[in-house]
């Protein structure tokens, strides 16, 4: 490219400049092709070099074939619409807004990642410990040692609970909800794509249960948050915890998608698939309890005075 525009790194991006047709050729990319639209085997052979596939358009109907063959779509402007725009401009425009669209999605995944990695952490090394028994607490094999260690990992680069004010009284509301949409709008668009799916559904439908939880969720802090501050600081954790969770359910569904393609070839695959179960059996659940914490609201965590917390216990246990 003509302009300065750093390399998206790790990821090869495929951008498909297209429009419902031409001056001289009328809906060109709709005509069909063996009973599909042309622009189906345009994106097919698109997905089988990378996922990260763009199409880049201002038709209303190649946006809504775009998304049914699983391609993400950028919105041209006007100005790049005519016959003689430059496919430099479309590019640039193109790849500016998904630069855009992947900084929202790290800025709002970064306190998430890091405070719910190392709870669970610290939570892995004391099951460690416990499955030891006694010898877990014996020098020689080094279950002590990881589980001091671990315990840092919650406190550095940010304590985990000013992560969780960060995501909810900052990440949360910033822009009306933009950064939100980076995650759930790709979330729902992967539940109404593999929905039928014989082999995801047992996946799906738990799911799409807790991310409409999360979405309750964050509609019920956000409009107790703009009266009473106090309502995201009572919810931040149990919200980060639950965030957090649904985002793992996210990321199983793609790695089942890809087991069960792949599991007849190698039992690797297959193992995968009962861990991928176990997760949603026994771990997801654990987002419903979330969202029935957080809707106790902040009133009693509030309502202790600060002379409450003094530490001389006057508790007799006789009545």
């Amino acid at each position: 490219m003509g302009r300065s525009f750093k390399k998206l790194k790790h990821k090869s991006v495929i951008l498909i400049p297209a429009r419902a047709g031409t001056s001289n050729i009328s809906r060109q990319n709709l005509r069909l092709v063996g009973n599909k639209p042309l622009m189906y085997y345009v994106i097919k052979s698109a997905l089988q070099i990378t996922p990260y596939v763009y199409v880049s358009t201002d038709s209303y109907e190649i946006k809504e074939i775009s998304k049914l063959y699983g391609a993400k779509i950028i919105n041209r402007p006007k100005n790049l619409t005519k016959n003689s725009t430059n496919l430099e401009d479309i590019a640039y425009d193109a790849l500016s807004k998904i630069r855009k669209e992947n900084n929202d999605l790290v800025e709002l995944m970064t306190p998430i990642i890091k405070s719910l990695l190392t709870d669970f952490g610290v939570e892995i090394s004391y099951d460690m410990l416990q499955i030891h028994g006694g010898h877990g607490y014996i020098k020689e094999f080094g279950m002590e040692q990881f589980s001091r260690d671990v315990r840092i990992a919650p406190i550095w680069e940010g304590a985990n609970g000013i992560q969780a004010l960060d995501l909810a009284g900052r990440k949360m509301p910033k822009n009306m909800g933009r950064l939100l949409r980076r995650f759930f709008h790709p979330a729902l668009a992967f539940i109404d794509t593999n929905k039928e799916d014989k082999n995801m559904k047992e996946f799906i439908i738990p799911f799409e249960k807790a991310l409409k939880g999360l979405q309750k969720t964050t509609l019920f802090m956000a409009q107790k948050g703009l009266s009473n501050p106090y309502e995201i600081g009572a919810g931040a954790t149990d919200y980060l915890k639950q965030f957090g969770i649904v985002a793992m359910g996210y990321m199983w569904l793609k790695m089942l998608k890809v087991a069960f393609s792949k599991e007849e070839r190698d039992d690797y695959y297959k193992y995968k698939i009962i861990t991928g179960r176990f997760f949603f059996e026994r771990i997801l659940p654990e987002t419903l309890f979330r969202a029935i914490s957080i809707s106790s609201g902040s009133k009693t965590i509030m309502s202790m005075p600060d002379e409450g917390f003094n530490s001389v216990s006057k508790f007799s246990g006789i009545v």
